[in-house]
């Protein structure tokens, strides 16, 4: 069913929403690939699941906090490895 499928859907929006809105910053697709993808929109919704999760398990606001930031940490070195690699 397709209900079963929409979160890959949604998944989907805030890269696309990132790039979009690219034009307006003044950076083109190929810039704003970079940036948009690995960095803004992966990191920040890292952290937003984990404090979803969090938030949805009762967690308190300094564990949310906590696990907010070890994700966005963890987001943080997959890029910085992704970018050793790649040089």
């Amino acid at each position: 069913m397709c209900r079963d499928e929409w979160p890959v859907v949604k998944a989907a929006v805030p890269p696309a929403a990132a790039i979009a809105v690219s034009p307006v910053l003044g950076l083109d697709v190929q810039r704003a690939l970079r940036p948009a993808l690995p960095v803004s929109v992966a990191v920040a919704g890292q952290g937003g699941w984990s404090v979803a999760a969090a938030h949805r398990a009762d967690a308190s606001r300094p564990l949310m906090v906590t696990t907010a930031t070890v994700n966005a940490l963890l987001g943080l070195v997959i890029i910085a490895v992704e970018i050793a690699v790649m040089h």
